[in-house]
């Protein structure tokens, strides 16, 4: 997901979103006045903002929207987020086709991981990590995937 359609996900949940240096912390959600904010730390660098707003989105659409509101802190409500972040912006069936196209050429695991996470504009530790859970699904479900993500229209993009 780019990071425009990113940004207008919270636009359109009425979160508005703030960049600022911050200290201790990556970033987070807070309610105040009835409104909603997610604060990202500006000093930090592109792709880990990306990731901070693809999580703080996921705690409000799994957590705070839902009536589960705390600090987040929880290790359950944590792993959540970054899951939903994952998804959000390593999703599985993409990372799949991306990896198998890469197969075609002579790169050992490193040198794909860091291609993809170029690619998908996350942090090679993030991608590194989603490869591994590709690896741990199903392979039913893995065909499944990649059978969807080639059926493309004739400009090139992902048939609806």
């Amino acid at each position: 997901m780019k990071t425009e359609k990113l940004l207008d996900l919270f636009a359109r949940n009425g979160i508005k979103v703030i960049f600022r240096p911050l200290r201790y912390s990556s970033g987070g959600l807070l309610q105040h006045g009835g409104n909603w904010y997610c604060l990202v730390s500006s000093t930090d660098s592109f792709v880990r903002q990306r990731w901070t707003l693809a999580h703080e989105l996921g705690h409000y659409l799994l957590h705070a929207r839902s009536g589960v509101c705390s600090l987040f802190d929880e290790p359950t409500q944590e792993r959540e987020a970054n899951k939903y972040a994952a998804e959000l912006l390593i999703p599985v069936d993409q990372v799949i086709a991306c990896w198998e196209a890469l197969n075609i050429y002579p790169y050992n695991k490193e040198e794909k991981i860091k291609i993809l996470a170029k690619e998908f504009e996350v942090s090679a530790q993030a991608m590194e990590i989603r490869i591994k859970e590709v690896n741990n699904v199903p392979s039913s479900h893995l065909v499944n995937c990649i059978c969807h993500n080639l059926c493309l229209d004739r400009a090139g993009y992902r048939a609806r």
